[in-house]
C-alpha cells in the first residue's frame, strides 16, 4: 500500500487479485464519514504489480467491510457512514451497481458464511447510549457504551437486508464487528472486546 493509506478490510479473487479497504485516506476522520462524507476507498492489487492501485468510483463515507462475489464478477463494500452495502461490478467501478441499507444498526464487516452473505454491528440507535451515535465538533463518539447488536443477511436479488440474528447490550462483550455460521452455531467478533461470542444459531 502507499506509505499514506492505512488498510482496513481484505477480500481475494480466485486469480489471485487482492482488494483492501481504507477507512479514512490522510486528512479525513471518523467524524467526516459519519456525516456522509467520502473518507476511503478501494484499493486493488494484481499479480505483477509493484503496489495497490485505487479503484475509480470506489470513494464513500467510511469504506469498511469488503467481500467478493462467488461469479468472481462483483464485490462488496460497507459504507459505514451510510450503514450500506455498496455492489459493484469488477470491471468497472465507476458507478455502482446498488447501495442496499441496513436501516437500523451501523454494519462493519461483511462475509459469504455458510452460503449466506452476513453484515454485523451495533445498533444504530440505542436508547441505552442516548439513541444515535453523535458527532460533536467534528469528533466521532468512540462507541465505548455498550450497544445492543445485529446480524444481517444481505438479499443481492431483493436489495434488502433482513435480521439474522439480534441481542442486547451485554457488559462482557460489546463493538460487534463480524458474523459467521459453524454448524448450529453463530460466532461473532469485536473490534472491542477481548473475546469471541458464541451462540446457537436464531433461525
Amino acid at each position: 500500500m502507499p506509505v499514506d493509506q492505512v488498510a482496513n478490510s481484505v477480500a481475494q479473487f480466485a486469480d489471485g487479485t487482492v482488494l483492501a479497504t481504507v477507512l479514512t485516506s490522510p486528512g479525513t476522520t471518523i467524524g467526516d464519514f459519519m456525516l456522509g462524507r467520502s473518507t476511503g476507498a478501494v484499493w486493488q492489487w494484481k499479480a505483477g504489480q509493484s503496489r495497490f492501485e485505487e479503484l475509480p468510483g470506489t470513494r464513500l463515507p467510511g469504506n469498511n467491510g469488503i467481500e467478493t462475489d462467488p461469479d468472481q464478477k462483483r464485490f462488496y463494500v460497507v459504507a459505514f457512514g451510510w450503514h450500506s452495502v455498496v455492489v459493484f461490478d469488477r470491471r468497472d467501478t465507476a458507478a455502482p451497481l446498488a447501495r442496499i441499507e441496513a436501516a437500523d444498526f451501523m454494519p462493519d464487516n461483511i462475509h459469504w458464511t455458510g452460503g449466506r452473505l452476513l453484515i454485523a454491528g451495533m445498533r444504530l440507535d440505542e436508547p441505552a447510549c442516548g439513541g444515535l451515535r453523535k458527532v460533536v465538533d467534528g469528533v466521532a463518539d468512540p462507541m465505548l457504551c455498550h450497544r445492543g447488536w445485529i446480524v444481517g443477511e444481505v438479499d443481492l436479488d431483493a436489495r434488502r437486508v433482513s435480521t439474522l440474528a439480534y441481542g442486547r447490550p451485554r457488559k462482557a462483550f460489546n463493538g460487534l464487528s463480524a458474523a459467521a455460521l459453524s454448524g448450529g452455531e453463530l460466532w461473532l467478533g469485536s473490534f472491542q472486546s477481548d473475546r469471541l461470542a458464541v451462540l446457537p444459531r436464531q433461525d
